[in-house]
C-alpha cells in the first residue's frame, strides 16, 4: 500500500492527528477552476476571480459562521461557504477592490467597474457597469482611498479615478519624481500615504498625494528577482518579498531601517507569485508562493523565535504552490490570545481553505 508523505516525511494520517492540536478549526471549499484573485468584500463575504479555460468569472461567497464565531462558540451549524452572487468577466481577474456596493476589477488589458447586488435584491448577478481604463499594457494594480481608486501598471501610467463621477482625475504626478518609469507590482494606500512597489528593483516609493511629493524610498541591497510588498495597518512598516526568496520588514519611521529579514529555502524554478501580508492586529507577517505552505512570522520577535506557525496541509504531487492567502480583517482582534484566520488558494483546482489557528 502506498502512503502519501508530506515535505517532512509525515504521512497524511499523522498530519491529520497532529492538525487537531495545531488548529482551532480547518474548513475547505473546492473551486473547480483556477483562482486568480481573492479579497474580502466585507467581514462576512469573500470575492474570488475564477478562470476555467477561456471562461472567467467574479464570485461573491459568504464566509461560514464557524469562521466568525470565535473559539468559545461551541457547535455552529453553518460551516460552509455559499455562493451569493456571480458574473462573467471579459478576462482573467488579476485584482479586485470594493468601493461601496461596487467592485473595481483589473483584468487583462483594462480596469472595469462592476455592480454587486445589495442585500435583499432578488438578483444574484454581478454586472458590468462601466469601463474605467482601457488599453492597459500588462496587469494593472489597484488601491482604494475613500471613493477614489489608484490604477496602473507603471509609474507613469498610474492614475487616480473618482468612482462617484466615474472620471479619471489625472496621472499621479508625484510618481514621476524618480525621473524614470518603472513597472509596479503593488500599490497600497494607508491614511495620507501611498506605497508603490517597483517590481524589478526591490524598492518602495512612499508618496503624499496631498502635496504631490515623494516622501521616502525604501530600498533593499540585493535586488534580484521580482518584488512585491505590503504596508502595515498604521503605515509605519513595509514588507518586501522577492521571487528569489528574500523577505524583509522595514521601519518607515526610522529611515526605512531593516527590522526583520530572512531568506526562504526554495526551488527557484517552482516559485510562483510571492504574496505577503501583515496581520491586521498583531506584529505578524504571512508569506506564501515559494512552496505549498503558508508561513507566519513575528517580525518583532527576533530571529530565533520569529516563525510562529507553518501551514503545510496541502500534500501530494498535484499541489505545487499556494498562490494566494488572506487575513480576515477582524477575526482574532481584541482577544487575550489572538486567533489567526487565513484563507488561501492553491492550484490545480483552486482549492480555497480557511484556517483558524
Amino acid at each position: 500500500m502506498e502512503v502519501a508523505l508530506g515535505p517532512d516525511g509525515e504521512s497524511d494520517d499523522e498530519w491529520f492527528f497532529d492538525s487537531i492540536t495545531r488548529y482551532d478549526d480547518l474548513l475547505m471549499y473546492d473551486v473547480h477552476g483556477d483562482i486568480s484573485c481573492s479579497t474580502f468584500y466585507d467581514g462576512g463575504k469573500l470575492l474570488l476571480g475564477i478562470s476555467r479555460g477561456s471562461v472567467h468569472e467574479l464570485w461573491l461567497l459568504s464566509v461560514p459562521d464557524k469562521l466568525l464565531a470565535g473559539r468559545s462558540a461551541g457547535l455552529v451549524n453553518n460551516r460552509d461557504f455559499h455562493l451569493v452572487a456571480a458574473g462573467y468577466t471579459a478576462g482573467s481577474v488579476k485584482k479586485a477592490v470594493r468601493v461601496g456596493s461596487s467592485v473595481v476589477v483589473a483584468e487583462e488589458g483594462g480596469v472595469y467597474l462592476y455592480c454587486v447586488p445589495e442585500p435583499g435584491n432578488a438578483s444574484d448577478v454581478i454586472s458590468l457597469s462601466s469601463t474605467l481604463k482601457s488599453s492597459v499594457a500588462g496587469e494593472a494594480v489597484l488601491a482604494v482611498s475613500g471613493s477614489q481608486v489608484y490604477a496602473g501598471n507603471t509609474l507613469f501610467d498610474l492614475t487616480l479615478m473618482d468612482l462617484s463621477s466615474e472620471k479619471t482625475l489625472g496621472p499621479v504626478m508625484m510618481a514621476k519624481g524618480s525621473q524614470r518609469n518603472r513597472e509596479i507590482s503593488e500599490v497600497v494606500c494607508v491614511g495620507n500615504k501611498l506605497f508603490i512597489c517597483s517590481k524589478n528593483e526591490g524598492s518602495v516609493l512612499i508618496c503624499d498625494p496631498r502635496t504631490d511629493s515623494l516622501i521616502q524610498e525604501v530600498q533593499v541591497q540585493d535586488t534580484r528577482g521580482l518584488w512585491t510588498m505590503d504596508a502595515s495597518q498604521e503605515g509605519d512598516c513595509v514588507a518586501l518579498g522577492s521571487s528569489w526568496g528574500s523577505v524583509s520588514v522595514h521601519d518607515v519611521r526610522n529611515s526605512g531601517q531593516k527590522m526583520y529579514s530572512h531568506n526562504q529555502v526554495m526551488e527557484s524554478d517552482k516559485t510562483g507569485k510571492v504574496t505577503l501580508h501583515f496581520s491586521p492586529s498583531d506584529p505578524l507577517l504571512s508569506v506564501s508562493g515559494f512552496d505549498k505552505t503558508v508561513e507566519i512570522f513575528n517580525y518583532k520577535g527576533g530571529k530565533s523565535d520569529s516563525k510562529v506557525f507553518r501551514h503545510d496541509g496541502h500534500r501530494g504531487e498535484s499541489v505545487q504552490l499556494v498562490v494566494n492567502h488572506l487575513w480576515h480583517p477582524t477575526v482574532g482582534q481584541g482577544a487575550e490570545t489572538p486567533g489567526t484566520t487565513l484563507l488561501h488558494e492553491c492550484p490545480p483546482l483552486g482549492q480555497t481553505v480557511a484556517d483558524l489557528v
